[in-house]
């Protein structure tokens, strides 16, 4: 019986995995991030096989699956883009505190996202931001 499965599952993969992988690099523009999301999509979908029945079924789930996945990805990077944004331009006031005059800098900085900025500045650096920011002269 365990044969039949692995070859009835094997066969599923063989005929959607191509399919999957489009589909995935479609969304996440990534050949590599796709590929690790088809794996995972097959993963669960293995987990999932003695619900699955049928290959439309098959790819219907897992199309599901590389969907979610794929918007909590992009998600996620996006967080991670606008962190590494943040920590620009805490890294821009440091250097040069005139640059924040206009004030305009300081609209796309939130409070928590400029101590996880600070913290994650060298030592040094955030020694002199801390002390820029108590007013000490430069």
């Amino acid at each position: 019986m365990a044969d039949k499965e692995m070859q009835t599952f094997a066969a599923l993969v063989m005929q959607f995995r191509s399919g999957l992988l489009k589909h995935a690099q479609r969304i996440l523009g990534n050949a590599a991030d796709a590929e690790d999301l088809v794996q995972h999509a097959l993963d669960e979908a293995w987990k999932e096989r003695l619900h699955l029945q049928g290959a439309e079924a098959f790819r219907a789930w897992t199309g599901r699956v590389i969907n979610t996945r794929a918007i909590s990805l992009l998600r996620h990077h996006r967080a991670e883009q606008r962190k590494a944004v943040n920590a620009g331009w805490v890294t821009v006031l440091a250097d040069d505190p005139q640059e924040a005059e206009g004030g305009e800098l300081w609209t796309f900085i939130q409070e928590k996202d400029l101590r996880e900025a600070v913290d994650r500045l060298p030592p040094q650096q955030r020694e002199v931001f801390h002390l820029r920011a108590q007013g000490a002269p430069t």
